[in-house]
Formats: C-alpha cells, sequence, structure tokens
C-alpha cells in the first residue's frame, strides 16, 4: 500500500509541475492544458490497474468514459459560469429586472439538472463495465483522486496546502 502511495504522490507531483508551467505561459495554454489532462488520464489509468487491480482494457475504457464525460460537463459548467456573470450583471445595474432575473435562476437550475443527469449516465455506463464490489471501489478511488488533484491545483493556483474554506477558497 505503501509502494503506490508513493507512486501516487509522486506522479501528482509531477502533474502539479505541469500546472504550474501552465499557469506561466498563457499563450500555450490549450496545447498545455490538453496535455496535462493527458497526463492526468495516465496517472488515472495506472492507479486505476495498480489500487484497484483492474486490467489495462478496462482502465482505458473507465478514464475513456471519464474523458467523455468531462468534456460534455465542461460545456455546462462554462454555460453555468457565463449564467453567473449575467446574473451579477442584472444585480449592478441600477434597476433590477426580475423578470430577467427568474429566467437566469431558472437556467442555472436547468444546466445543474443537466450536469446532473450527466454524471447519472457515466455513472451507469462505468457500473455496466464492473462489477459491483469493483464499482464501489471506484467511486471512493475517484472521489479521493478528485480530491487529490484539486487540491494540487489550490495549492499551485493559491499558495494554500491545506483544506478548502467555504464557498470552495482557502480560509483566510
Amino acid at each position: 500500500m505503501k509502494k503506490y502511495l508513493i507512486i501516487f504522490t509522486a506522479l501528482v507531483s509531477i502533474l502539479a509541475i505541469g500546472l504550474t508551467a501552465l499557469a506561466f505561459q498563457p499563450d500555450e495554454a490549450d496545447n498545455r492544458r490538453d496535455k496535462i489532462m493527458e497526463r492526468v488520464g495516465d496517472l488515472k489509468e495506472e492507479l486505476l490497474i495498480s489500487q484497484l487491480d483492474l486490467n489495462e482494457a478496462t482502465a482505458e475504457k473507465l478514464v475513456e468514459i471519464n474523458e467523455k464525460y468531462l468534456a460534455l460537463m465542461m460545456e455546462n459548467i462554462t454555460k453555468k459560469k457565463d449564467t453567473m456573470k449575467a446574473l451579477e450583471a442584472l444585480y449592478a445595474a441600477e434597476e433590477v429586472n426580475e423578470k430577467e432575473i427568474d429566467a437566469l435562476i431558472d437556467d442555472l437550475f436547468d444546466i445543474e439538472d443537466d450536469i446532473t443527469a450527466l454524471r447519472k449516465k457515466e455513472n451507469k455506463e462505468l457500473s455496466s463495465l464492473l462489477s459491483t464490489e469493483e464499482f464501489g471501489r471506484y467511486l471512493i478511488f475517484n472521489e479521493r483522486f478528485h480530491r487529490e488533484i484539486r487540491m494540487v491545483i489550490m495549492e499551485k493556483s493559491h499558495g494554500y496546502p491545506g483544506e478548502m474554506g467555504p464557498e470552495g477558497m482557502p480560509p483566510e
């Protein structure tokens, strides 16, 4: 188990270095982001094989499904951010238009519903590849993996090495 922890820590460190490089070279951001996401996929695949004792083909298929749904969810997350900016702009205006605010709030809820539906669809597809026991272990692994990646990103982008505070921001 310690061996896997050491491998995981080393691979996450490599990812952190890549994320740092991405932050300092915005002109090549898209190309670097793609390379980093590819590395994350490779890291995840290696860890799925080593920690969950999956074969290479199954691990590769799981990562492929993850990437497919991540792309779809990112479209919705971008829509959500744009909708939130529009909502903020409405509140910044001198006169508040309640109909427009209601419409944007409805849009936000619809986007959240779409994201939830995508997550359910992804999990259904993933669970069809794995036994119930494997899928349960995968869910635990995936949560821990993403938590670790988020912490690396937070540490590199905000310089904060600990837990996040309210609203996903580092405590003051």
